[in-house]
């Protein structure tokens, strides 16, 4: 890859861009899809994506509706809080079973980023 090669306002590449829609649709069916992009990026291309910059870019370049970029945001925010938290306290634990059952996140999910498993393919 060109290390000169000029970056968009997301901070991408247009080789890097080229890849966008392709690790997005591998897993856009998991539970933390934008996170699995991160890790592509990593993986393949050796650079690290904020959530921010690969949301603002999935909506730029129309892989994503804008339903989608807003609900991934509000869900970027949320996340973002709660991956801190320890759930071994039981206490804690049954606090996030409620809070993520009404904001459609499952715990096994906060469970496995919190025990950084691997992300898997949603098809």
């Amino acid at each position: 890859m060109n290390t000169t090669e000029a970056a968009d306002e997301n901070g991408f590449t247009r080789n890097q861009l080229d890849y966008l829609y392709s690790y997005y649709t591998q897993y856009e069916d998991s539970p933390d899809p934008v996170g699995c992009v991160i890790e592509m990026y990593k993986r393949n291309c050796n650079v690290t994506k904020t959530r921010l910059a690969v949301i603002q870019a999935l909506l730029s370049q129309g892989i994503i509706s804008l339903a989608q970029y807003m609900n991934m945001m509000y869900m970027k925010s949320v996340v973002s809080g709660l991956w801190h938290i320890l759930v071994s306290d039981d206490t804690l634990l049954t606090f996030i079973r409620c809070f993520t059952t009404f904001h459609a996140i499952s715990v096994d999910t906060l469970q496995n980023r919190s025990r950084g498993q691997r992300c898997r393919r949603g098809r």
